[in-house]
């Protein structure tokens, strides 16, 4: 799963909350050491260490019951209910642990 969520109607921009989350956590997990770009660069990743005929395999996770079909549905309000719960605690971690910010600025600072 990537944190870099997208949508098909275009309907996330460049700029919006989505979009500036997606930076912090790249950034952040830049400076930790650890990337959150894992999902985009598991493919290379696994061929570099020498595997070969590779299959990559993606689907559509909605965050919300944007799916066509009952099951979509029901595993994008599972996701939104996921996103729904973890990110403030995503966020504090990334913007206190990674990025110097006190809890205080977190919930009184803008950061875009």
């Amino acid at each position: 799963m990537s944190v870099v969520p997208k949508s098909d109607d275009g309907s996330l921009k460049h700029g919006d909350m989505w979009d500036e989350f997606a930076k912090l956590a790249i950034e952040s997990g830049e400076r930790f050491g650890k990337t959150f770009l894992i999902q985009q660069r598991m493919r290379n990743l696994i061929t570099q260490a020498g595997f070969e005929d590779v299959v990559e395999l993606k689907y559509k996770w909605s965050i919300g019951a944007w799916g066509t079909d009952q099951k979509l549905k029901d595993l994008g309000n599972w996701n939104l209910h996921h996103w729904n719960e973890g990110l403030e605690g995503w966020n504090i971690a990334l913007l206190t642990r990674l990025m110097g910010a006190s809890r205080r600025c977190i919930y009184t600072c803008s950061y875009v």
